[in-house]
């Protein structure tokens, strides 16, 4: 974990996988993520960087890198106020599955029986929305809760995805 503070800058090194940084900035909701391109290092620098990472004396912000299933790459795509945050990672065998990241593990959501997933939101309540293959190969809503994916089904058609989620 690497803390930055106004002007300055912080080294990130590239290891087996991709590394995810995510912060807050200010007067934004609680949802910046950026990957880290695939050069071995990279610098990070505030001012440069801007507005990626916005910074002024109030405000610090976290750099974490979340890690992977197993494979070559992630990628986050939301982070709620308890810092969980979800996405996608790769696992050994190259298979993308949703994840979900909280009290420093990355968790595999699973799929709906099929090859798979991507998670795109996570509420106050630790709920996570996005979209999986089934064991059709169609790609359908689900909702994870309670340690279960479930399909939420469609509006009428055969394909779904849901992008956010509310704490209701």
């Amino acid at each position: 974990t690497i803390i930055l503070k106004a002007n300055e800058s912080a080294r990130v090194e590239r290891g087996q996988g991709s590394k995810v940084a995510i912060a807050r900035e200010p007067g934004q909701p609680d949802r910046f993520v950026r990957q880290i391109p695939n050069p071995k290092s990279q610098i990070i620098n505030s001012e440069r960087d801007s507005p990626l990472l916005t910074l002024d004396s109030r405000h610090h912000y976290r750099l974490t890198d979340l890690g992977t299933l197993g494979g070559a790459r992630s990628q986050a795509f939301a982070i709620n106020a308890a810092g969980h945050v979800v996405g996608e990672a790769a696992t050994a065998d190259g298979a993308m599955l949703a994840f979900l990241y909280a009290d420093g593990e990355m968790k595999d959501l699973d799929t709906l029986h099929g090859v798979r997933s991507r998670a795109w939101s996570v509420n106050a309540l630790g709920q996570v929305v996005g979209e999986a293959k089934n064991v059709g190969g169609v790609q359908r809503a689900f909702f994870y809760h309670d340690g279960k994916m479930e399909d939420i089904g469609t509006l009428g058609g055969t394909v779904a995805c849901a992008r956010g989620i509310n704490d209701a």
